[in-house]
């Protein structure tokens, strides 16, 4: 129900768990990715994160987790609220990005946010078409 993409290192290290994730590319692909509005939620750890990710997931309305005291982006630490909270308020947009520092808590909030925004993000459609996105992904 959830498909699990990832870029760069990242990229590589879920796919040593699980052979469905999808790797996207090397970091240089990064903002073509987010502008493409494909991501329903993007989730991030400490390295190869381009400075306005955020912004650009904003743009795109795409709720934004960011794993890592290393890189929390100025974002509120939400590690210890009840996760039902955490969903309610990344859904509804009253917080565009949060920090979460437990794995375990960052999958099911992922999970259950990305199951919860995909249907009315999908009526708005991806920002680029089809077309343009197989142009970018040739270049």
């Amino acid at each position: 129900q959830v498909e699990v993409t990832g870029i760069c290192c990242t990229a590589i290290d879920i796919t040593r768990y699980t052979p469905r994730a999808k790797i996207i590319g090397p970091m240089s692909w990064q903002l073509r990715y987010i502008r493409s509005g494909i991501p329903d939620v993007i989730v991030v750890d400490e390295q190869c994160i381009r400075t306005d990710a955020l912004a650009e997931a904003g743009a795109i309305r795409a709720p934004f987790i960011a794993t890592s005291e290393k890189n929390c982006l100025g974002l509120p630490d939400r590690t210890h609220d009840v996760p039902d909270e955490i969903v309610a308020d990344l859904v509804s947009g009253k917080n565009p990005g949060v920090l979460i520092l437990d794995p375990d808590k960052v999958g099911e909030i992922a999970v259950r946010v990305a199951r919860a925004v995909a249907p009315e993000r999908k009526k708005s459609g991806a920002v680029l078409g089809i077309k343009e996105i197989t142009e970018l992904a040739k270049t």
